[in-house]
């Protein structure tokens, strides 16, 4: 298992849909995929403009796939926040 800084702006207005996905059945069980949410630490900026997560990846190859999907549909903060990520590990 390998523990990976995911930090990411998000567009105004857009933290709850975001928390509304990453809350939901379906975001539960994508993430469950990829990482121990039992470990998974997360915190916001006071703004709600910014969130950062520790997570602990089980599987690596399956959290780069779900990001390029979600790349293919989602907006240009997944772009960047892909990108970023390619980075920490």
């Amino acid at each position: 298992m390998k523990d990976i800084l995911v930090v990411a702006k998000l567009k105004e207005g857009k933290f709850e849909t975001f928390m509304g996905f990453m809350k939901s059945e379906e975001g539960m069980n994508e993430r469950k995929k990829i990482a121990d949410l039992t470990k998974t630490i997360g915190t916001v900026s006071p703004d709600k403009s910014a969130v950062m997560f520790k997570i602990a990846v089980h599987n690596e190859s399956a959290l780069h796939s779900f990001w390029m999907v979600q790349i293919l549909y989602q907006n240009q903060f997944l772009v960047r926040l892909w990108k970023a990520m390619r980075f920490l590990s």
